[in-house]
């Protein structure tokens, strides 16, 4: 087991969790998700984590930008090579498609480099905003399952962000079962529903 000190997530209305923590959430709007990456990203560059961020295609500088809103020198977290921030054609679509293996490949290859460059570990989003199909969702749940068992011994924080316009309610319940926990949209803030208690008092 990796060490259990507990890390911020950051989100308003979330509190922390521990290492090893596979996070999911459903956004309707861009400003719903800038609100919930966002501020994740910058607690784990100002608790010297290791960010990775990828976005949809042609919204790198929108993210560095949004983030430097409430982190001015953002920027200089990507010189260090603290924070990286990629297009899903750089990571989950490599040959114009879902490949699993190459994105599981890129995944440990960014948490063995976080440890040898110093942090404490490594924390890291994205945003699966290309599945339409019944396959294209089997291969990247089937993907999700993977990361959800490794990254529960490895000093790793992972928020999955889904945009709710391409989930049907079938596809959120499988979401939900390769996931530690689902933040909710509550008011004004956003609260982590943990899925194992929900599951083990079913």
């Amino acid at each position: 087991m990796v060490n259990s000190t507990p890390r911020r997530v950051g989100i308003p209305g979330t509190s922390k969790v521990h290492w090893g923590e596979h996070l999911c959430a459903f956004f309707y709007t861009r400003t719903d998700l800038l609100n919930l990456v966002v501020p994740y990203i910058k607690a784990g560059l100002e608790d010297n984590e290791f960010c990775l961020w990828i976005t949809e295609e042609g919204k790198e500088q929108e993210a560095l930008k949004a983030l430097e809103q409430v982190l001015p020198h953002a920027s200089q977290y990507v010189l260090r090579e603290q924070l990286e921030i990629l297009p899903a054609s750089k990571w989950y679509l490599t040959a114009g498609v879902f490949d699993a293996e190459k994105s599981f490949a890129n995944w440990t290859a960014r948490c063995r480099t976080a440890d040898a460059n110093g942090f404490v570990g490594a924390r890291t989003t994205g945003n699966p905003f290309w599945l339409q199909s019944e396959e294209d969702w089997h291969q990247f749940l089937t993907y999700e399952h993977t990361v959800h068992q490794a990254i529960e011994t490895q000093r790793v924080i992972s928020l999955c962000t889904y945009p709710a316009a391409i989930c049907s309610a079938k596809d959120m319940i499988a979401t939900f079962a390769s996931h530690h926990a689902i933040l909710t949209y509550q008011g004004d803030t956003w609260q982590c529903l943990d899925v194992r208690r929900r599951q083990a008092t079913a």
